[in-house]
């Protein structure tokens, strides 16, 4: 895909969602109140993984406070 089909479809894309917002927004909620536990499993794997990133910053962070 060329950058001018991209930027295309990225200009396409934001004035799709800004006309469809509230149609977009109402079908996020019916679908997650349709499906908790796959709302639930993925909000725990995001969380699981940003404890994991912090403290791997916080690692290297310290490491880098003993270097100087």
């Amino acid at each position: 895909m060329t950058i001018e089909a991209m930027v295309a479809r990225r200009i396409y894309n934001r004035e799709y969602q800004r006309r469809n917002r509230q149609r977009i927004n109402q079908r996020q909620r019916e679908w997650r109140k349709n499906n908790p536990e796959l709302v639930k499993a993925q909000q725990e794997r995001y969380w699981r993984r940003k404890a994991e990133a912090m403290a791997a910053e916080a690692v290297l962070s310290n490491g880098e406070d003993r270097q100087t």
